[in-house]
């Protein structure tokens, strides 16, 4: 029993790296044979003379509902309508005010893996001009802030802790849970060539355990593989997660 016990807690610690409850988006793909581009979209563009950096976060739910949010030159959130996703086809409308001009975008898309070739058309009270639109997918730590609900299936028994991620000054930070007579720091967290990964070690029972787990984050959803260590066992898993909505006050 005590054996049996660290080794579910130690692949609860493992997978507490952000992973997604639903389906990997491959296999979401295929079920639905659409497309999903949740995540996080950057493109630059030159703006008299000065390139500008813009990004959009999406999100499909369950029911493929698509919502996401711009952020652009002024760094402030703003919500996108009318987000459809038919096939590898994305739409989506924007509206800003630059510099007291009101403007209407239109953004319009074919995704293929983590690039879109698209274009989006502007549109003021004087007319509408189209430009080229080109955005690729790409995952940075600012994407994975969030506190995020594990799922792992360890023999009898199903886990579900939780990795919270923030930001601390210009540095970021980790913490796990798994209920409430266990917590841990996490350790090596980083974002490199679009993967999250991080570290967690502990012991449990005497049982010493080391966990590294990596996966691709999409928008609110991961999922990748732990490699652990739990006395003188190792192995590997796969793991599933999804952040949890942040509570509007």
């Amino acid at each position: 029993m005590k054996s049996s016990f660290a080794l579910s807690l130690a692949l609860s610690l493992a997978f507490a790296t952000l992973c997604p409850l639903i389906p990997s988006v491959d296999a979401q793909d295929k079920a639905t044979k659409t497309t999903d581009p949740s995540g996080t979209w950057r493109w630059e563009y030159d703006l008299g003379g000065e390139t500008m950096k813009d990004s959009v976060r999406l999100n499909l739910s369950k029911d493929n509902k698509l919502v996401g949010h711009y952020k652009g030159r002024e760094e402030k959130l703003v919500e996108i309508k009318d987000a459809k996703i038919e096939g590898d086809a994305l739409s989506f409308l924007l509206g800003l005010d630059f510099q007291g001009t009101p403007l209407k975008l239109e953004f319009k898309g074919k995704i293929k893996g983590d690039e879109i070739d698209g274009n989006v058309a502007v549109s003021t009270g004087d007319g509408s001009q189209e430009y080229p639109w080109a955005p690729k997918r790409s995952v940075l730590m600012e994407d994975v802030v969030g506190e995020w609900q594990m799922k792992i299936e360890a023999g009898d028994r199903t886990l579900e802790p939780v990795v919270t991620i923030s930001k601390d000054g210009d540095k970021y930070k980790a913490k796990y849970a798994s209920g409430q007579d266990f917590t841990a720091d996490v350790t090596e967290l980083k974002v490199e060539n679009n993967q999250l990964s991080f570290n967690v070690s502990g012991e449990v029972n005497g049982t010493k355990i080391k966990a590294d787990y990596k996966g691709r984050p999409y928008g609110d959803k991961i999922q990748g593989k732990i490699a652990y260590v739990l006395g003188d066992n190792s192995g590997e898993l796969d793991f599933a997660g999804a952040r949890k909505p942040v509570e509007k006050k």
